[in-house]
């Protein structure tokens, strides 16, 4: 595939324009002589460092990315998840059984950020008369957290507790797998009954969240 660079000289040179690069060929003081100023001076060097930057983001990040998405379900088909791929996307679906109920959880890897992403959705989603006292429970919820936190979709009243890591210049192995999905089903699960009781039977958030704590 043509550079950016070998793109531009194909372009500008049949039309009588001449192109400087300075010392070390640095890609970023690449610029274009022009009768009317500097302004495709400016736009092509915004253009080539812009260049530069993503195919390094395309690089080795990608590459340990997809090997992390690799070690990902590796881990959940040997700790007996079942795991299902989402089409062709970096996303798994499972399901969790708990105490208290039944969840559907999702993991996910993003390839150009080397994050690990996992979801545990709560078993209903919130009607939109009661999402402030579920926004109040889950704020009490939350406090004090350490690994993850509930979040809530006002839009549509989804209610999911999200962990994630950062495995940047880490391999993902199965102890930093384990480590954020379990305290995320865990969690869910324990404080499952409280958001059911705010959602169905009217409960207070503050006594919700205390009665869970106190267990």
């Amino acid at each position: 595939m043509d550079s950016f660079l070998d793109r531009y000289c194909s372009i500008f040179y049949p039309c009588g324009k001449e192109i400087g690069i300075l010392d070390r060929f640095d890609f970023s003081q690449v610029f274009i002589y022009t009768p009317i100023g500097d302004h495709w001076f400016w736009i092509l060097q915004k253009d080539l460092a812009k260049e530069r930057t993503m195919n390094d983001e395309m690089g080795s990040g990608r590459v340990e990315g997809l090997e992390a998405f690799e070690a990902l379900g590796q881990f959940l088909e040997e700790d007996d998840w079942y795991p299902q791929r989402l089409d062709d996307k970096f996303i798994y679906r499972m399901g969790f059984s708990g105490k208290n109920g039944q969840f559907a959880c999702y993991a996910q890897i993003r390839v150009d950020l080397e994050q690990l992403l996992f979801y545990v959705m709560a078993p209903v989603k919130a009607p939109e008369e009661v999402r402030p006292d579920v926004a109040e429970f889950i704020t009490r919820a939350n406090y004090g957290m350490r690994i993850g936190n509930f979040e809530m979709d006002f839009s549509d009243g989804e209610v999911r507790y999200k962990s994630s890591l950062d495995f940047e210049a880490t391999p993902l192995n199965p102890t930093l797998i384990r480590n954020a999905i379990y305290p995320a089903v865990q969690t869910m699960d324990r404080y499952a009954p409280g958001l059911l009781s705010v959602i169905y039977g009217g409960a207070s958030p503050r006594e919700a969240v205390e009665e869970i704590e106190s267990e």
